[in-house]
This record gives C-alpha cells, structure tokens and sequence, in this order.
C-alpha cells in the first residue's frame, strides 16, 4: 500500500517490458553468454517535492514505498526539468527533445521513447491519473496501452501492476 503522504499528483506510470526475444552474445573469453533486455519502469511524479522524499535525503518518514523502490533502482540526483509544464515537460522526457525542437501536435510514434522500444520489441504501456496527461494532450504516441483512467496513485498503479504481471 502506498502511504498517503506520497499521494500528490501522480502523473505517469509508464512500464515498459522487452519481448520475451533473448539475445546470444559472446563475452570477451569467446563463450556464449544469454541476454535479455532490460526491464524499463519510468515513474513520474509531478508536483512531488525531493526535499521531501527520504530517498533524497528527509528525515521523516514520509516516503516508504517510494524509498525502499529507491534502494533497488537507479536514482537521479542531477536533473533539471525542459519545462515547468506538465504536458511540454512530459513531451521533452518523451522525446529527448527540447522544447523549442518540439513537433506542433502528438509527436509521432517512431520518435518517442514508447515508440522507439516498441520498434525494438518491447510492450509499451502508460498509466496515468488523466489531467495533463491525458491522451488528449499527445503524450501517448508509441504506447501499445495508454490509460488516463485516473482515481488516484492507488489506482493508477494497481493498473499498471496489473499489467506488468
């Protein structure tokens, strides 16, 4: 269960699963080593605040689940956002685009993230809690699913864990 000082505005739950294609490669004593792609979750959290997340350093706890998620995943300190707005920011971590670089409208599928992985053999899937990240808005090109049902955190990830399993 997720503890409810984490539950501001969750914006996406993006998860993302390789095919089940695994690929041989040869490591450098010539031997036949078995890879798979990685799996890829990307959570997006708008309007949370780090200063307030134990991962990143807070003495309260106000952030259980979202520090013990911290504990076995890659965590980024340095990062600064293309945009103050949901939906351009969104689109720039979508793209890898800057803003001013954007298409007008949906950018298309084979330029996206979503899209790009998907290309690759990955189910694509995005969850999120609707508002500015509803499909309308265009952030949903290259996504196999992309629900904007909302209902909060709770919800929104209960889909998406749904669908990961």
């Amino acid at each position: 269960m997720i503890s409810r000082p984490i539950l501001l505005v969750m914006t996406i739950f993006l998860g993302i699963l390789p095919g089940c294609e695994r690929k041989v490669a040869t490591n450098p004593s010539g031997t036949a080593v078995e890879r798979r792609a990685p799996d890829i979750v990307l959570i997006s959290l708008d309007t949370l605040r780090a200063d307030r997340l134990g991962c990143y350093g807070y003495d309260l706890p106000t952030s259980p689940f979202m520090d013990a998620l911290s504990r076995r995943s890659i965590q980024l300190t340095d990062v600064l956002a293309q945009n103050p707005a949901t939906i351009l920011s969104h689109r720039a971590i979508f793209t890898g685009l800057y803003v001013y670089q954007q298409p007008v409208g949906p950018a298309p599928a084979e330029i996206t993230l979503a899209g790009r992985l998907s290309a690759a053999g990955y189910e694509t899937a995005a969850f999120t809690d609707g508002g500015l990240m509803h499909a309308r808005f265009g952030n949903d090109p290259g996504f196999g699913v992309y629900n904007h049902e909302g209902g909060g955190a709770e919800a929104v990830f209960g889909r998406g864990l749904d669908w990961l399993d």
